[in-house]
């Protein structure tokens, strides 16, 4: 275990550094959501067609609190926010 805070900030950054970057986004995102108080949501266990299969007020329960982290997610990350385009001669090949 860590006894001093220098320590503990060498050995997350050390953590951090030696993972891919996707995986550093992610140490991101949870870090800056325990600063803002809120905790990451869980992952959802049901799959898709579970839920499709549920009445249309069930499924907003399940999905509700997932959609502004989603949005948030769509706002800030580049990589969501590019659109590819693609023409019909590349669709059909």
């Amino acid at each position: 275990m860590v006894t001093n805070q220098g320590n503990l900030e060498q050995q997350i950054l050390q953590s951090v550094r030696s993972l891919p970057v996707h995986q550093q986004e992610t140490v991101l995102r949870f870090a800056l959501s325990l600063n803002s108080g809120t905790e990451p949501l869980p992952p959802v266990t049901r799959s898709l067609r579970d839920i499709a299969k549920l009445s249309l007020a069930e499924r907003e329960e399940i999905i509700a609190p997932y959609l502004s982290a989603m949005a948030e997610d769509f706002r800030n990350d580049p990589a969501l926010t590019e659109f590819s385009v693609i023409d019909d001669e590349d669709w059909d090949n």
